[in-house]
């Protein structure tokens, strides 16, 4: 059982707030059911060249860029653009090619054996 659970398995904080929870879930649920939808204001990233460069590239990678959340864009962004030279750029870029393709985020779990999904915890390091 985890450290922040409870012997009957609730969680005191979500015990806590459990008022207000139940209000932001029935007001989603009220907001479904009016048809309310969401617009986002687009994401004015500029994105790194090496970036740019493989989407012409690599099939398939804009088109999963543009499906990709924006916080997952901002995250990818800033660990590419964070490198001085291009060559390590390009490293990351590739590194991270298959993530985008597959819509997942610099730090989703692609072992599958994290406690805290889509992020990885570092199950997949510890023993079994």
């Amino acid at each position: 059982m985890a450290s922040d659970t409870v012997s009957d398995g609730t969680n005191p904080e979500i015990e806590t707030h459990r008022a207000a929870i139940v209000s932001f879930i029935r007001e989603s649920i009220a907001n479904i059911d009016a048809g309310t939808e969401v617009t986002l204001e687009p994401v004015d990233l500029e994105l790194p060249t090496e970036l740019v460069q493989r989407f012409d590239e690599v099939d398939g990678l804009r088109e999963a860029w543009e499906r990709l959340t924006p916080g997952r864009q901002r995250g990818f962004v800033l660990h590419i653009s964070g490198a001085k030279q291009s060559t390590t750029r390009f490293a990351r870029v590739d590194k991270h090619t298959s993530r985008i393709l597959n819509g997942m985020g610099m730090h989703d779990c692609v072992c599958g054996r994290s406690a805290r999904m889509p992020r990885c915890d570092g199950s997949h390091s510890k023993p079994k």
